[in-house]
């Protein structure tokens, strides 16, 4: 799944409304964000990821914050996303930032079933 979503991005990359950022701790690669156009003034925050290592260092919270900076700079009224209730780190990194639950369903898509959450941050 998540190489079909770094496909995607490749494939339609649009630079003036979409970006990644790779997080790197001594030239190793370490972390990633990707924000992508939805259209309608919508962006999906997606592929955010830190390796175990990479934890605890605020690079999670640096990573959100540039993605929403971009956002902002770009003219998003809004940013999405798709969680897994599980991950309660980065759970806790999407709060911080502002973002709010919107809706909760369960699904199986990864194996075991869990929570999907879907999370907006709304930009004013």
């Amino acid at each position: 799944k998540m190489a079909q979503s770094a496909t995607n991005f490749i494939s339609n990359y649009d630079p003036a409304y979409e970006r990644s950022w790779i997080a790197e701790i001594n030239s190793e690669k370490v972390g990633s964000i990707f924000l992508t156009n939805e259209g309608d003034d919508t962006a999906m925050l997606r592929l955010f990821y830190l390796t175990p290592h990479a934890r605890g260092l605020r690079l999670g919270q640096r990573l959100i914050d540039e993605c929403v900076k971009f956002a902002k700079l770009t003219g998003y009224k809004q940013i999405g996303l798709w969680t897994t209730k599980n991950l309660s780190t980065a759970r806790h990194l999407y709060q911080k930032a502002g973002f709010e639950l919107m809706k909760e369903e369960i699904g199986s898509e990864f194996g075991p079933e869990h929570t999907n959450q879907y999370w907006v941050l709304f930009i004013h």
